[in-house]
């Protein structure tokens, strides 16, 4: 070990990317084992450096720089194949008629696959007291000060306005805690402003993007 303030000794190594030659501490490089003159030469080399992966699509095997390996990118070997791959049909049951039918995952919700337009606005699709819109219950209510034009409201609100004795205003929103549209206990509903809704939904749509 040298003494306190002594130079330590310095090798000359070769840039393993570009033909560049630079002095550094022997110390460091048997620590870190340096290649590279700069980040930028370190970054080149990963570009250049290639892997041979099989494509999810078509398992056709390519090469893709190790840099977007390790970001999780290159499943595919072109644009094409990934669009196939997300477009892919599969079976799903509908939960209305209860038909079998194949279609692309892309084009239907997976939790609740309706087979067809009829189906998801037909009157006689019903789920126990109330139609089905979208994914809300409706209930027919044309009494009700703010009702739609065809007379009919959402569930989760008339449970809201129940609780709480009183009417809501346009302003007021009732969100669904366990974000099941259809699930309309008072223990589920909490009123919210629009402000306040906006707020919750951005922080769920954030905390799901980091889970994945």
């Amino acid at each position: 070990m040298g003494k306190r303030g002594e130079r330590s000794e310095r090798i000359k190594i070769k840039c393993k990317v570009c033909p560049v030659e630079f002095l550094v501490t022997k110390n460091r490089f048997e620590k870190e084992n340096i290649k590279y003159c700069s980040k930028l030469c370190k970054d080149k080399d990963s570009l250049l450096e290639r892997i041979e992966i099989e494509c999810k699509q078509c398992n056709k095997k390519f090469k893709i720089s190790i840099s977007y390996y390790n970001k999780g990118d290159g499943k595919f070997c072109s644009q094409l194949c990934f669009y196939k791959y997300i477009d892919r049909k599969e079976k799903f049951i509908c939960i209305n008629c209860g038909r079998e039918f194949i279609t692309q995952k892309s084009q239907v919700n997976t939790k609740k696959p309706i087979c067809s337009w009829e189906c998801r606005y037909d009157k006689k699709y019903r789920i126990g007291k109330g139609l089905l819109w979208g994914d809300y219950v409706l209930i027919y209510l044309p009494e009700h000060p703010y009702c739609t034009k065809s007379g009919h409201i959402v569930e989760q609100r008339l449970v809201m306005e129940k609780f709480l004795g009183r009417y809501l205003t346009p302003d007021e929103l009732v969100h669904h805690i366990d974000e099941n549209k259809l699930n309309n206990k008072i223990e589920n509903l909490l009123m919210v402003s629009i402000s306040e809704h906006n707020t919750i939904h951005n922080e769920l749509r954030k905390l799901k993007r980091r889970i994945k």
